[in-house]
């Protein structure tokens, strides 16, 4: 029996290390009152923040203090 694959919250700094290079899905906070929603592969991970790698857009740098939400994305 196949194991059901689920998305995976990201909350700790070592979650994000132990999944770079994997499908995430991003909310993160930008200006004054804006939020945006990026998905793409977890490119880098920092002390300055992360790094999405979107096919269509290229690498986003998020800092720790504005994201907002993280976790791992499943493709079936």
């Amino acid at each position: 029996m196949r194991s059901a694959r689920r998305e995976r919250p990201l909350h700790e700094r070592w979650e994000y290390e132990r999944f770079s290079g994997r499908k995430v899905n991003v909310r993160y906070r930008y200006g004054e009152n804006s939020e945006g929603v990026v998905e793409g592969v977890l490119a880098a991970v920092g002390d300055p923040g992360i790094t999405i790698d979107n096919p269509k857009t290229g690498l986003l740098e998020i800092n720790w203090d504005d994201v907002l939400a993280a976790r791992l994305t499943v493709s079936l």
